[in-house]
């Protein structure tokens, strides 16, 4: 349907190459708005989660620092955790050419995934 989560996840895919982290927020919200709030639906806490970090790109990590330790208390969704670890794998890969000048990035990376530096 409309509202599948391969659909949404390439429509993302797409704007964040694009560089438009703005457009992949308004693409989140949007699918949110359409779908069931259930428990048991597995992408909600992945697309927070993506969501999350968008916002952080935009707005720096102070501004969704309480956003992530309070998702990462609610959460259980095993699916969701281990997707944080595959961004936070994904950004350490794409900041090694930036050397010991990507330490406080990869840091961030540690603290939204595991809450520690």
């Amino acid at each position: 349907g409309q509202w599948d989560m391969p659909t949404i996840m390439t429509d993302l895919g797409g704007l964040e190459r694009l560089g438009d982290p703005a457009g992949a927020i308004a693409r989140i919200e949007e699918y949110n708005a359409a779908s069931p709030r259930v428990e048991s639906n597995p992408f909600l806490p992945l697309l927070e989660l993506r969501r999350l970090a968008l916002l952080g790109s935009l707005q720096g990590f102070d501004a969704v620092r309480a956003p992530i330790v309070e998702f990462q208390a609610r959460t259980t969704n095993t699916d969701a955790r281990a997707y944080a670890d595959e961004l936070r794998a994904d950004a350490r890969d794409a900041l090694t050419i930036f050397g010991e000048r990507a330490t406080r990035l990869n840091q961030l990376a540690d603290f939204i995934c595991h809450r520690q530096f």
